[in-house]
């Protein structure tokens, strides 16, 4: 800590000012107040210099990869060794303030042991980590070709015990865990920066020093970017971050909210879930998806099913499924509701000759026109999404059931799937507004 604070006076920036400090939390290192901080007030300033993106590195690799591949690669160049500090002459102090290990994230586990207890993750999850699976794979290869092309970027690392050229293989074990080490610390760390001149540019992220030691909560953030100066944030010359209009307290620990994200994200992207006792879950953000068994229905109507997946896909409201529940009210998404209100439009069977007719009734739902295609289509629909949920219920208790110590991180999506599919059971029961 002592040695980032010294580089980071190197870069400008005026460690006097400085109101947090890390120490350690639960589970890890968090970020605390050193004293009562008023609101709105400045908790730090961050020289763009000491920031690693696509900015400060990119004048040491070229051609460009883009900024998650370069920063990760970086990394990877000059991750410390047997726990020593990096000698990176770019950010070795920074770098030595980065986890040593990822060893308990799931795409860790998924890399070294196979699905294992993880085969025993909700559907959605599981396929939320495959996906992350598939986009470090293809970063991996990337940066596999790039450096046999590019030989020279290997004599750049501060290592001793950089993997050889021949190594250097998207099937070596050293290689992948070390590449997974540096793509796992953009990914749980980075935050978004704009960078380019486009907002959505993917680019738009960086590594920020003392910022990434905060812990993430799902209520009010006590940090905030201060956006009044824009144009110079861009401009790489600093980053100021304040604290929220409610203040900080002496010794309180300074927490940073990642999104509104739900379980499923917070365990697959970051590697924790947030675990509500059985009165708290109206306090966290829920969020599943029913992709897996609301296909299941469309795939057992057979022809009429692949028609109206046909129609669902045109129209842009193919899965994406969701039921979510936010401060103690439960719901679902416009997305589930439209897919079966279509779903009950037609039986099982052939084709109708009038189904234009049927199609455009629920077309003007899309549009506004309708609020309802009929009294009778939504009293359907509902029955539908009352097996649906009774579904989730059945297998969850199935998972609970078997005997094994699945881990309070499966067991705590598993029961939060119980959680809101009850929720809207209920809902559902007392004839309420979904």
């Amino acid at each position: 800590w002592l040695s980032l604070l010294s580089w980071l006076s190197h870069h400008g920036m005026d460690t006097d000012t400085l109101w947090v400090e890390p120490r350690l939390a639960s589970g890890g290192y968090g970020l605390f107040a050193l004293r009562s901080c008023p609101p709105s007030s400045l908790l730090f300033t961050v020289p763009g210099s000491s920031m690693m993106n696509i900015k400060t590195l990119s004048p040491h690799y070229y051609p460009r990869l883009t900024a998650v591949q370069m920063v990760s690669l970086h990394l990877l160049l000059h991750r410390p060794e047997n726990d020593q500090v990096s000698s990176d002459p770019l950010f070795g102090p920074y770098i030595s303030t980065l986890p040593q290990d990822f060893d308990s994230h799931p795409l860790t586990r998924l890399l070294r042991e196979g699905r294992g207890l993880l085969g025993l993750l909700p559907p959605s999850s599981a396929t939320a980590l495959e996906r992350l699976a598939s986009r470090f794979h293809s970063d991996l290869e990337t940066v596999c070709n790039y450096l046999h092309e590019h030989l020279d970027v290997l004599q750049t690392s501060s290592r001793s015990d950089m993997p050889t050229t021949d190594m250097i293989q998207k099937d070596n074990d050293k290689f992948v865990s070390e590449y997974l080490w540096g793509w796992l610390n953009v990914n749980t760390r980075c935050i978004y920066h704009q960078l380019t001149k486009s907002r959505s540019d993917p680019d738009n992220l960086t590594l920020c020093p003392i910022l990434d030691f905060a812990n993430h909560t799902p209520g009010r953030s006590h940090m905030v970017l201060d956006k009044s100066d824009e144009k110079k944030r861009q401009n790489q010359k600093h980053f100021r971050v304040l604290s929220s209009p409610v203040g900080v307290e002496t010794g309180e620990e300074v927490f940073l909210t990642y999104g509104a994200h739900c379980n499923r994200t917070l365990f697959v992207e970051y590697g924790f879930v947030l675990h509500p006792s059985s009165q708290k879950w109206e306090d966290c953000v829920v969020e599943v998806l029913v992709d897996d068994i609301a296909e299941e229905l469309y795939q057992k109507k057979e022809s009429v099913g692949a028609w109206m997946m046909d129609i669902l896909q045109t129209e842009k409201y193919w899965k994406d499924w969701t039921l979510h529940s936010h401060s103690g009210s439960a719901y679902l998404s416009y997305r589930l509701v439209t897919a079966l209100r279509l779903y009950e439009l037609v039986p099982k069977g052939s084709i109708p000759p009038n189904c234009e007719d049927l199609i455009q009734c629920w077309r003007l739902t899309l549009s506004g026109m309708q609020d309802e295609i009929s009294a009778e289509n939504e009293a359907a629909w509902k029955r539908t999404l009352g097996g649906l949920c009774h579904t989730m219920i059945r297998r969850a208790e199935i998972v609970f059931g078997l005997g094994k110590d699945i881990g309070t991180d499966i067991e705590t999506l598993w029961r939060e799937e119980k959680y809101i599919a009850q929720c809207i059971l209920d809902k559902i029961h007392n004839g309420e507004e979904l």
